[in-house]
């Protein structure tokens, strides 16, 4: 636990121990209330250590992200117990995935940790229909993000569902039997860059040399290419 982010350091141990250990909410279909309950009860545990968003609780303010106004509280309730039913009509495991984590993301039913809740709602359809989970790594934030909001503004799914598609493959190949292992796999698929500019999310490359600087690992020539922007002149 950091010492001085000792809540983004509970917000991350508490959404790992749940992505570990889902509990014995691990079947699905059980109905609209067993849902909300669920919901609730993770959100409770996720968000414990900010008493200040009300673990558990639903949201009394309609909240807001960038141009995105999300669903009312007087209507989150209805909103998530019309998604419930048709998540019901759903038998594929990944269309239940996407759909689940849309739902809770585009409603964010609770002040905060919405995004982290989908996520694991979304990782219980999947390891429940056998199928790999689903990481969002660093340097795809942005595309995910956008991939949201193409649902979100323009209803189109095609983009989400695609980009979550290709996370789902990149990591089912990262998956390996050790920490170690699967940080160098992952650092091959650029999973922990930070700038968009220099790094792609790709398949992970056993070719590529690794070197971690400041406690980040990536191949040689995303750093060699950041070096190269510092030395740069700047423009007049």
């Amino acid at each position: 636990m950091p010492d001085a982010r000792p809540e983004d350091g509970h917000d991350v141990l508490g959404a790992y121990l749940q992505l570990v250990d889902l509990g014995p909410h691990a079947a699905g279909g059980r109905g609209a209330d067993a849902f909300l309950a669920e919901i609730r009860e993770r959100h409770r545990i996720l968000m414990e250590a900010r008493p200040s968003v009300r673990p558990g609780q639903f949201k009394t303010r309609t909240n807001k992200a960038g141009d995105t106004t999300f669903v009312a509280p007087d209507r989150v309730e209805g909103t998530l117990r019309e998604g419930v039913s048709i998540l019901e009509t759903l038998r594929d495991p990944f269309s239940r995935a996407v759909f689940v984590h849309f739902l809770l993301s585009d409603v964010h039913p609770f002040n905060d940790g919405n995004g982290r809740l989908s996520r694991i709602m979304m990782t219980k359809e999947l390891t429940v229909g056998g199928l790999s989970r689903i990481v969002i790594p660093t340097v795809f934030r942005e595309d995910y993000l956008d991939a949201l909001r193409a649902l979100s503004r323009r209803n189109d799914p095609s983009i989400l569902v695609r980009s979550l598609e290709f996370c789902q493959r990149v990591s089912a190949a990262c998956s390996q039997e050790t920490t170690d292992a699967a940080i160098t796999t992952w650092a091959q698929a650029y999973a922990f860059c930070e700038s968009p500019r220099h790094a792609r999310l790709t398949m992970p490359n056993p070719a590529l040399v690794i070197e971690t600087v400041d406690g980040t690992p990536a191949p040689t020539d995303y750093w060699q290419a950041l070096r190269h922007d510092q030395r740069a002149p700047m423009p007049i």
